[in-house]
This record gives C-alpha cells, sequence and structure tokens, in this order.
C-alpha cells in the first residue's frame, strides 16, 4: 500500500539526523536497491567470509580493527568510487588502485564512502552488500557511522566469533537491532574453536538460543561457521551462502516489505530517543530539586499528594460509582428462573388457565387446591433462589465497607436489614395475563418476573449508597484538611512538580504519535515470511568472473587473516580490553550522534 508524507497535522519533533534518515528512507523509495550490511565486532571474520561469499578478496582482513568507512559492493563493470567529506567524487574503471583501497578505508575523516562494482551476478540487479566498521571500536567515529549505515539497511549479516557470542558488546547490539524489527542473520564463526569433550554441541546452541530468547532477540537464522576448517562437522558455511545467494539475487520480491519496514525501525528508534529525552529531562528536573534543598523523597510525596488532592474531590463521586458498578454486576449474573424454577412457573401458569381442571367429583375445589399448591411451591423456591443468588451478594457488599468512617452509621444498618424482598403468590398473580400459555410467554413471563425483582432490589440498594456517601462526607473533608496541611508544607515544590507535568505531557504526546507512526506499518513478520521462502529458493550457479580472478592486491593492502598463534593472542588480549569499554561508551555515543537542536519536519 501506498505510503504518503506525513501531514503538516501530524508532524513529528525530529532532529537533524533523523530528518536526514527519513530523507534516506524516502530515496530508497525509488532507487530500488536492497541493502544487505555485514557488521559485528573485529576480528570475528565478517571480512573474510564476506570475501568468501564474493569469490575474490575485495576487502582487506585483519587481526586487529582497520576500515573506518562503509565499503560498499554491488553487481557492475568493474570500477571504484569514492566519495570525500567535502563532496568530490573520484572513480576508477578497469585500473583501480587497490594499494590505496586500504588507506581510503581507514580514512574516516576525509572519506565519506566507497563503493566497489565488480561482476557479481548473484547480487543480481538490486542487491548491495555494505562491509561496517567493527561495532566495538573504541573510536566514536565508527561506532557513529555504523549505526548510520545500519539505520537504512534492509538485512543485517551479524558475525560474531565463537568465545564471543554471548558477550554484552553483541547482545546489546542485536537487541537493539531487533528492537528495531531489523532481519538478522547471525552467524557464529569459527566453531573449530568448540571442544566437543568438554561441551556438547547440542547444550551449546541450546544455551544460544535461549540467552537469545532471554534478551528478546528475534533472528531470521542462526549457522555456524568456520573459514579454518571448513570440512569442521558443525561447518554450516555452505548453508549459509547458498541461503544468502538466494537473498540477495531475488531481493526485487522483499523489497516492498523492506521498504515498511524500514519506516516502522524509523519512528520505533524516535520513540526510544523521544523517551531518553525525556528521562534526561526528568533528571535535569530533579537535579535542580536537589540544588535548591529538597530531597528526591520529599519531591514523590509531594506527587503524591497532589494526586490524593486530586482524588480527594471526587471522592462522593467514585464512591458511588463504585459501588453502584458492584450492585449491577451482581444483578447482570442473578438467574433466578434456572430450568427447574421455569418448570414450577409453566405448570403454575398452565394451572390459571379456565380449561384446567383436576378430578370428577369436586372438581372445583381439587382444581383450586392444586393451583394453590402449584403456585405455593413457585413462590417458595422463587425466595429461595432470591436468597442465594441475590441478597446475599448484595448484603455482603455492603457489609465488606468499614461502618467506622460512617457519621449515621446507625441510619446506614437500619437500611440494610432493610435491603430484603419476599416474594408472595400476588407478585405472580398480578402479572398473568389472559391468553394462551405457550412456552414463548412462560420465558418473557420468567423475564419480566425478574426484571421487577431486579428493579425493585436496585433502588434499594442505590438508595443505601447515597445514605452511606452522606455519612462519609465529614470523614472525606477531614482527610482533605489533612492533605492540605500536608501539601502546605512542601508547597515550594509545586514549581517543579508543574515542570515534570509539562514535560511528561508533551513527551506523551510525541512519543505516542511515533509509536501509532510505527504501527502503521506493522506487517505480521510477513517480511520475514517471505525472506524464509526466498531462502529456499534455487540460484543458479555463478562462476567467479575471470576479472575478479586476476585482480593481483598489493601486499600491503590485505594483511594476512591466517590465525597464527601470536594473532590470536592479541586478539583475545584486545577483544577482553574493549569490549567492556564499548558496551560504556554506547549510551554517550549515540547522545553525540544525536544533534541536540530539534526542529519540526
Amino acid at each position: 500500500m501506498e505510503r504518503v508524507k506525513e501531514r503538516e497535522s501530524e508532524r513529528l519533533l525530529l532532529t537533524d539526523s533523523e530528518k536526514k534518515q527519513l530523507e534516506t528512507i524516502e530515496r530508497k523509495r525509488t532507487n530500488e536497491e536492497f541493502q544487505v550490511a555485514f557488521c559485528g565486532h573485529f576480528s570475528a571474520g565478517k571480512s573474510t567470509i564476506l570475501n568468501y561469499l564474493l569469490g575474490a578478496e575485495l576487502l582487506p582482513t585483519s587481526p586487529i580493527p582497520t576500515s573506518a568507512n562503509v565499503i560498499k559492493i554491488k553487481n557492475g563493470p568493474l570500477g571504484l568510487t569514492m566519495k570525500t567529506v567535502s563532496g568530490e567524487t573520484k572513480t576508477f574503471r578497469g585500473d583501480i588502485p587497490w594499494e590505496r583501497v586500504r588507506e581510503w578505508g581507514m580514512n574516516g575523516l576525509d572519506i565519506e564512502s566507497l563503493l566497489i562494482e565488480a561482476p557479481l551476478p548473484f547480487l543480481g540487479e538490486h542487491s548491495v552488500l555494505f562491509d561496517t566498521p567493527g561495532v566495538d571500536s573504541t573510536d566514536p567515529t565508527h561506532q557513529a557511522i555504523t549505526f548510520e549505515a545500519l539505520l537504512s539497511t534492509d538485512f543485517i549479516v551479524y558475525v560474531t566469533d565463537y568465545n564471543h557470542v554471548q558477550s554484552e558488546t553483541n547482545l546489546h547490539f542485536l537487541k537493539r537491532l531487533s528492537d528495531e524489527k531489523k532481519p538478522i542473520y547471525l552467524i557464529i564463526n569459527q566453531i573449530d574453536k568448540h571442544e566437543e569433550s568438554e561441551l556438547s554441541f547440542t547444550t551449546f546452541d541450546r544455551s544460544i538460543r535461549q540467552t537469545f530468547r532471554d534478551w528478546g532477540i528475534q533472528l531470521v537464522k542462526l549457522r555456524y561457521t568456520s573459514m579454518k576448517e571448513q570440512s569442521h562437522p558443525f561447518n554450516e558455511l555452505a548453508q549459509f551462502e547458498r541461503e544468502l545467494k538466494a537473498i540477495v539475487y531475488q531481493s526485487k520480491r522483499l523489497l516492498p516489505f523492506a521498504k515498511d519496514r524500514l519506516y516502522q525501525g524509523f519512528y520505533i528508534n524516535v520513540a526510544r530517543r523521544l523517551h531518553e529525552e525525556k528521562e534526561a529531562a526528568l533528571d535535569r528536573i530533579k537535579e535542580d530539586v536537589i540544588r535548591a534543598g529538597f530531597t528526591l523523597a520529599e519531591l514523590e510525596e509531594w506527587e503524591k499528594l497532589r494526586k490524593e488532592w486530586d482524588e480527594s474531590l471526587d471522592k462522593k463521586n467514585r464512591f458511588v460509582e463504585h459501588l453502584q458498578k458492584e450492585v449491577e454486576s451482581i444483578l447482570k449474573d442473578v438467574t433466578i428462573f434456572p430450568y427447574t424454577t421455569t418448570e414450577l412457573t409453566r405448570q403454575w401458569l398452565e394451572s390459571t388457565e379456565a380449561s384446567f381442571k383436576v378430578g370428577f367429583l369436586f372438581a372445583k375445589k381439587k382444581t383450586e387446591e392444586e393451583r394453590r399448591r402449584r403456585l405455593d411451591r413457585l413462590v417458595e423456591d422463587v425466595n429461595d433462589k432470591l436468597k442465594s443468588q441475590l441478597l446475599f451478594h448484595l448484603q455482603r457488599l455492603f457489609q465488606r465497607q468499614d461502618f467506622s468512617r460512617l457519621s449515621n452509621r446507625s441510619e446506614v444498618e437500619t437500611s440494610l436489614r432493610q435491603l430484603d424482598l419476599v416474594i408472595d403468590p400476588e407478585f405472580f398473580r398480578q402479572a398473568v395475563q389472559h391468553g394462551p400459555k405457550s412456552r414463548e410467554y412462560v420465558y418473557a413471563f420468567t423475564k419480566e418476573r425478574t426484571n421487577a425483582i431486579t428493579t425493585t432490589l436496585r433502588r434499594k440498594a442505590y438508595d443505601l449508597i447515597e445514605l452511606m456517601s452522606k455519612g462519609l462526607e465529614r470523614y472525606w473533608e477531614e482527610e482533605r484538611n489533612e492533605l492540605r496541611e500536608k501539601i502546605a508544607t512542601l508547597q515550594s515544590l509545586q514549581a517543579y512538580v508543574a515542570q515534570i507535568e509539562d514535560v511528561e505531557a508533551d513527551y506523551a504526546r510525541q512519543i505516542a504519535r511515533a509509536n501509532e507512526k510505527a504501527a502503521s506499518f506493522h506487517d505480521a513478520r510477513r517480511y520475514e515470511e517471505e525472506i524464509e521462502k526466498t531462502m529456499r529458493e534455487d540460484v543458479p550457479n555463478f562462476e567467479v568472473s575471470l576479472q575478479l580472478k586476476r585482480i593481483d592486491l598489493p601486499e600491503q593492502a590485505v594483511i594476512d587473516s591466517e590465525w597464527d598463534a601470536e594473532d590470536e593472542t592479541n586478539r583475545e588480549r584486545f577483544m577482553e580490553e574493549r569490549a567492556n569499554e564499548w558496551v560504556d561508551s554506547l549510551k554517550n555515543v549515540l547522545a553525540r550522534y544525536e544533534d541536540d537542536e530539534r526542529m519540526y519536519e
């Protein structure tokens, strides 16, 4: 369904960066481009796996984080396009300066993006692959670049290594992607490190999947790979290659779902940003409260007292409405004429007809006695039902109230004893109408008599409620006087409470708008279902082109990706030191990434 731009009356308060993101998403509506981003922490093997998928060593691989830019790869004649931060564009065709590619990829200050075009027919006409900087880079610029790139991508391939799959770095990042409804294909690389003798693979796999469920992280697929031992029994590299190539080759069928999902993720992200801003604004007010010499406990007490005061002004109406609701619930659920009682009613109504006779001798007397016997049985049965189905529950409702607060307790107790009803024979006689006593008539008769009973008891109960509310007026006034005295001692906090209420109200409206926008693009996981169907489709077996095979990369452009002992030790040590630093800096990076200056779209 075609989406239209926001109407003037539906504007959201957006940051400058969010406005740019929305413009990017709008542009994607027309360029028919399906973007797949490869991301993960450094040295997980992300670029190595991507090179394997491409069939050529196009991307630098290294045991230390090197890339500072997003590198885009698409199908086409061999070429390279570099865009600088200043707006300059350089394009190379055929003869590519590969010795400069690594240098440009590391230069995040001057270079904005790199686009490599190569004969990669499995990408089809619509798919573009993105290789992003490591998500755990300690360089805030790298992190911002990765976040910005992922906001407009349609599918995420997240690569993590075997030893760190459950690290906070990975879980926090995957949680954010999942919350933004990004389809995630998770690769756990270096499965060759698994020791079956120490922990069975089944147990390890079950633990991993349970962790993701506990964190609320939804995955399209999870695969295990090894680039070091491709014959490893748990290596699913071939399955990953087939499934991802099926997705990118047939991505056109996914574009309608992907476009809507980008809008949904965008507005979810806006709602989260607004919520974080609201909390920060409230924290600033609370800091002002403390500087003014008050405590947060006193602020909470003031807010509680104000709420109690507002409620106290409407105590009577709320008391009356609550008890009336309880009474109506009792009356609504009552069944005074079940089958057996209805049958007694039918038998008695049958006896009221002129044609009804009993016996031959002394028939008139016997007939009257039978009529009276049937009516007495009906009256007795209905009174029993009335006591058990209605009177008991109504009386218990009022007995549960606190009579000690009443100024007219004696009067209320007398009225409660009068909350009673005894049915006599005349109750039924006066309601009988002339005519045949069919089953339809019996049903209508019992319904009408039930209404008569409930109407009488409703009137009595409502009168009792009104009497009790009058008896509580003195108690409620004493409550209000006590609240006035407490509020007076904290009157200086009123200005801060007003600020808090304004902040909460303003942000509540904005967050509600963002959530409404996000909900309008909800597809009940149809996108994921279509991805799963697409992954099962067959894909032609494309040969790697001679152009790619003949690429001769200089030694310094590509750092060897073999796992020797020294590299592995350095990598492990760097991971442990930097992963926790990344988690701590994540929120600060996001704050710097988002512009403090707000403007309407």
